[in-house]
């Protein structure tokens, strides 16, 4: 009976008062379906947008402005998980789950096209970047050519980097000769010897991938695009002359994409950087407009006083390069959270509750080792040695419990010694 009572606590009781961390995707969905409570956070619309299409409708969603900011909304269990991309375990504290969603996102840097009446109407139309978007896929196959990229995932520990190659070839992509470039390209090399790129931020990614807080930014994607740049200046044409080497690079960031992607096609900037995200859509400028005075750019239109575009894969409405890294979009959860291994439309339970689930499961253990302590007092016997027996090879005691009467006849047995056949040699 106790033994039952005891195995009923442990298979039953103790499983429903201990919490079930989310480590993997499978769990992360079991638990959002469970309940329309919950709430993901995100970094960026960029992040959001690669894994939206496979949340349940019933989630909630909320954007923060910086990694800080989400990881205490992790802690403090005002968001079930947290969405990111490229973010390292080693960067987080040990008080967090960092799993993958399975889905690859391509980086690329994104040019302007040239104006096309046809193709491109909201391209530009005093410039040119044809010349530049080819010497950056020279220079983007030449640093992967030659491994340059793979020293940089060692030295800045991203050896977990999903590889994705759109340029692979083993000679130099071909650009013009020097002499012969055009539009922005010219003016980087005969003037101002500095590559415009433009970001969103500036972010802290830490230390693996990136922290464009710095001055000088380090980590994994800043190094990328240096070697990207000294790579375009050792790029020659047909007549072998080099392009010339000290280019610079002048970042310019921009709080989002909207306003990223309207300095990119105004020629404010040449290119975007490394880690631009290719798989989501462009929805327009942004920028300001009214309905009387349609000043938007060609293919947009002025919609609540912003210029907006039916969405648009980003890879088809910009140039974009070869790839130069890419992204596993990730999902941060708390180690011993609030969360638990629950039957469909059972409440959420709380740090509160949580806490009243363990005393409870103390209080229940420390009653039932006292019960089983208590029931085997109560059971104790005094026992006599009824008789021996001596003989054969050994001593043999038969011990009665003082309640059991004596069996009858035993006293009829006398020792004696037995004897071996083998000892019979008549």
């Amino acid at each position: 009976m106790v033994q039952t009572y005891f195995f009923f606590l442990i298979g039953f009781v103790l499983p429903s008062i201990i919490q079930c961390d989310i480590t993997n995707l499978n769990e992360f969905f079991s638990a959002v379906n469970q309940t329309s409570n919950y709430t993901v956070g995100y970094l960026s619309q960029a992040n959001l947008d690669v894994v939206k299409r496979y949340l349940p409708a019933n989630i909630q969603i909320q954007l923060f402005q910086d990694k800080s900011h989400m990881l205490v909304a992790i802690d403090n269990e005002t968001i079930i998980a947290g969405i990111t991309t490229g973010q390292l375990v080693q960067d987080l504290q040990s008080r967090y789950h960092v799993f993958t969603s399975s889905i690859v996102s391509p980086q690329a840097m994104l040019v302007a096209p040239d104006y096309d009446a046809k193709l491109a109407p909201y391209g530009l139309r005093n410039q040119s970047s044809n010349d530049l978007f080819n010497a950056l896929n020279a220079a983007i196959n030449g640093v992967q050519n030659d491994g340059t990229d793979e020293t940089l995932v060692t030295l800045n520990q991203r050896q977990d980097l999903i590889r994705v190659y759109t340029c692979r070839q083993s000679t130099q992509i071909p650009v013009v000769n020097r002499n012969d470039t055009t539009g922005f390209l010219q003016d980087i090399l005969f003037n101002t010897k500095k590559l415009l790129i433009g970001g969103i931020g500036p972010s802290d990614w830490g230390a693996h991938d990136g922290n464009y807080k710095d001055r000088n930014p380090i980590g994994f994607y800043p190094g990328l695009l240096d070697k990207i740049v000294e790579k375009l200046g050792q790029l020659s044409g047909p007549d072998g002359n080099k392009y010339g080497e000290g280019l610079t690079i002048e970042r310019t960031y921009y709080q989002d994409s909207g306003l990223l992607f309207s300095a990119l096609l105004n020629g404010k900037i040449h290119a975007t950087d490394v880690y631009t995200l290719v798989d989501v859509s462009y929805t327009g400028s942004g920028e300001n407009c009214t309905k009387d005075n349609n000043t938007c750019r060609a293919e947009e239109t002025c919609t609540e006083n912003i210029c907006t575009h039916a969405p648009r894969p980003r890879s088809l409405h910009f140039r974009t390069t070869c790839t130069t890294a890419s992204r596993d979009t990730k999902f941060i959860t708390k180690k011993l959270s609030g969360i638990k291994s629950i039957q469909p439309d059972a409440p959420r339970q709380t740090p509160k509750t949580r806490w009243i689930g363990f005393v409870l499961l103390f209080v229940t253990l420390f009653a039932t080792v006292f019960l089983v302590l208590v029931i085997l007092l109560r059971r104790k016997k005094n026992y006599r040695a009824q008789h021996t027996l001596q003989g054969g090879f050994g001593k043999f005691v038969r011990l009665q419990e003082e309640s059991e009467p004596p069996m009858d006849g035993l006293d009829a047995f006398d020792d004696h010694i037995v004897q071996s056949p083998r000892d019979n040699t008549n």
